[in-house]
């Protein structure tokens, strides 16, 4: 049977979750304010959650569509940071990244250079997936090809025009 999985005062959405050692770290938009809280628990259905207090967070609305993730090892050594929170700015700006080395404190807004896909369009929610590098070049040297992908249908009804693509961003 189905249960309830965020019970508030506030209408809740857009929850993304991390598990991180025994914790189960959520990040979910308040839909009256259009600010993101954060809570944890050890029992994602079966237990209160506890909050907690991220600044940053706090101060800052208009967000929506949170997308928690942790960076791969070798990207910590380059960046400085263990984790990554995409935060949509629907209203200016589009997704932008908070990052931390601590899920029970605060996040900054990431200073470094970055890019996100869409060009014109910017993304929209989603769920990055953490790939190894050996792993991404896999999937490259599979779309290498992409372009001579042809005949593609969903329930037997053709997708005209279709073209695939891969960037690197």
């Amino acid at each position: 049977d189905p249960e309830v999985f965020i019970e508030k005062d506030h209408s809740a959405i857009d929850t993304t979750i991390l598990k991180e050692g025994d914790y189960y770290y959520r990040y979910t938009k308040n839909e009256s304010t259009a600010r993101i809280f954060a809570e944890k628990t050890t029992d994602l259905l079966h237990t209160e959650p506890i909050n907690i207090t991220v600044p940053t967070l706090a101060s800052q609305s208009g967000l929506e569509g949170p997308s928690i993730y942790k960076f791969n090892e070798d990207d910590v050594a380059s960046i400085g940071y263990k984790y990554c929170l995409l935060l949509d700015n629907y209203g200016s700006g589009g997704y932008y990244p908070m990052v931390s080395n601590d899920l029970n404190g605060d996040f900054v807004k990431y200073s470094g250079s970055y890019s996100m896909p869409g060009g014109n369009r910017p993304p929209r929610h989603g769920t990055p997936v953490r790939i190894t590098e050996a792993e991404y070049k896999q999937v490259m040297a599979v779309m290498a090809d992409a372009a001579a992908v042809s005949g593609i249908s969903i329930d037997g009804e053709a997708l005209d025009g279709f073209e695939a693509s891969v960037r690197n961003y």
